[in-house]
């Protein structure tokens, strides 16, 4: 019995440890640490503890890898086989649920682990360098396994729900959210409670403790804890002898108290809900994939009924004159009701953040209109944020499809040109991203109208939009997005994470990250500011073309092969 629940998970292993694409992964992401390891080196003439520094950015680049992973790479485990219609398959060969959710997700998150693992030696260069301690790098590493494992079975669960990867990745965009506000919630409750007592002395105090340890439970918290210089320090645990000196650091209080700053409240409660996560994922699969039809999963979005009965019409509606752009806005994007629906989740979000620090910095109760260019600040950065994460999963998915399908040779015969094929796919893919462009309006006239001089913060505007820096930003956002749409053709997984590492470190030596710094200060020269910007323009053009110009080569390959 164990040997058939295993057998997935075992030959799963064993193709992850065997293909060249996870390995060339895994030796990539080292030599990444390399450079951040030559960069921490370069920088230790000019700022104390290299070795900190270069803790911290590995520790923060592995959070945001870690979060990309959850939504491109966790939140696919199962939909692949409901849109590939092959989960019926694997059931007929006797493989029961759980050995489906072992092969398909837990090898995931073993892989992910071992890559996290395989980085332990080279951070431990960090001791050398100075600033940080073996403690404080094996806390950071525990606490992101932990984060590993919830965001896995998140991501599990979503793929159990949801029939598509687009949509499964959205669920999980919506669980991390909720991961990550209701310890800022547990922490207002926590200090209303202490300033103003509850209603009993016994259910205040239950209270107090339980947001106290919701609080603890983020890995932002923990992170920015374990990150910080003098993290670990166990000299007031450490015995010292009669002249003060300590006798040892291997005893039983410095390891008790080790094994305290390991099992966190955050470590504790992302693995127990790991657990809970995945057993819920197990309890619900045969219900929610017993009537998969196949055919039918890969064609239809999130309001499609699984059921379309001779009387019902298609939610989608009829094919645009171009069907390129609307089966990429339908069922790439979502279409209007799923980018409405989607819009009204985020202002909710941003009303409720306002919300919080409202409460948290006024009085209780003084909820002016002057708090409004707060409310549309904040919803400004959400919206800013989200276009860009919106941006890069369009990307990640428009050849997806095709490639899952085997459908790009038929779509390849077409009488069409594969640049009007691709482009009009983007274009479809781009119409997703309108509401959100019409909430960054929202949000930015409502900056203005809040503004006690609106003269004066259209003018603000005119001159951030003026500066070189803005465009060079810019210029790497449109980069890397089309690195996501180009490592999609390469890799069938791992193409978000994968180009935000290239990013990450590539930006700080390519050409247009230096024209932007050497233009982000000009402010009263318009003739270098202008140039800055065209540069940033033709650096953006320039790049786009190249990647263009590789998709389309590689889109003959893959055409002529399937």
């Amino acid at each position: 019995m164990y040997h058939g629940i295993a057998a997935l998970l075992g030959r799963s292993l064993r193709l992850d440890a065997r293909q060249i694409a996870p390995n060339l992964f895994r030796l990539g992401f080292v030599v990444a640490l390399y450079f951040a390891l030559l960069i921490a080196q370069v920088e230790a003439g000019s700022f104390g503890a290299p070795g900190l520094r270069f803790f911290q950015n590995i520790a923060w680049l592995n959070f945001l890898v870690i979060l990309f992973s959850g939504v491109t790479y966790f939140s696919t485990a199962i939909t692949e086989e409901k849109e590939e219609a092959t989960l019926g398959l694997l059931r007929m060969a006797g493989i029961s649920p759980l050995g489906v959710l072992l092969g398909k997700s837990t090898s995931r998150l073993i892989s992910a682990l071992i890559l996290l693992a395989i980085q332990i030696p080279f951070t431990l260069l960090a001791i050398t360098l100075g600033g940080a301690t073996l403690d404080q790098i094996l806390a950071a590493y525990v606490a992101l396994g932990a984060f590993i494992i919830l965001l896995a079975n998140a991501g599990l669960l979503s793929s159990v729900i949801c029939a598509r990867g687009g949509t499964a990745a959205a669920l999980t965009c919506f669980w991390v959210g909720i991961y990550f506000t209701l310890p800022l919630l547990a922490m207002y409750v926590s200090s209303e409670i202490r300033s103003a007592g509850g209603p009993t002395p016994g259910l205040a105090t239950w209270t107090v403790a339980t947001t106290d340890y919701l609080a603890q439970s983020s890995i932002a918290t923990e992170l920015s804890k374990i990150v910080t210089s003098g993290y670990g320090d166990f000299s007031d645990v450490i015995p010292v002898d009669e002249d003060g000196l300590p006798l040892s650091s291997w005893n039983w209080a410095v390891w008790q108290a080790r094994l305290n700053m390991l099992a966190t409240p955050q470590v504790i409660s992302n693995v127990l809900g790991g657990l809970f996560l995945f057993g819920i994922s197990w309890l619900l699969f045969d219900r929610l994939t017993r009537y998969e039809r196949p055919g039918l999963v890969a064609e239809r979005n999130i309001f499609m009924p699984l059921k379309i009965g001779k009387s019902q019409r298609s939610p989608v509606g009829q094919a645009w004159a171009n069907p390129f752009i609307w089966k990429d806005f339908y069922f790439i994007a979502g279409g209007p009701r799923w980018l409405i629906l989607r819009q009204v989740l985020v202002w909710i979000v941003a009303f409720l953040l306002h919300l919080w620090f409202a409460l948290t910095n006024t009085p209780r109760g003084d909820l002016g209109i002057f708090e409004l260019g707060q409310f549309f600040g904040i919803a400004l950065g959400i919206f800013i944020f989200m276009i860009i994460v919106e941006a890069a999963i369009y990307s990640s998915r428009i050849f997806q499809t095709e490639l899952q399908n085997q459908t790009l040779s038929a779509l390849l015969m077409l009488p069409r040109s594969i640049g009007f094929i691709c482009y009009s796919k983007g274009l479809g893919c781009a119409l997703g991203l309108v509401p959100t462009l019409v909430s960054i309006f929202l949000a930015w006239l409502g900056l203005v109208m809040c503004a006690a001089h609106p003269d004066e913060m259209l003018r603000d505007t005119f001159e951030v939009l003026t500066q070189p820096g803005v465009w060079g930003f810019l210029t790497l956002v449109v980069v890397f997005v089309n690195l996501v749409a180009t490592f999609s053709l390469f890799l069938k997984w791992g193409s978000l994470p994968l180009s935000f590492v290239i990013m990450f470190f590539g930006s700080s030596c390519c050409p247009v990250t230096y024209v932007m710094m050497a233009f982000s200060g000009v402010r009263n020269d318009p003739f270098a500011a202008f140039a800055g910007i065209m540069i940033n323009i033709m650096a953006m053009v320039l790049i786009s073309l190249v990647f263009h110009a590789v998709i389309a080569s590689r889109l003959h390959v893959l055409g002529s092969k399937l």
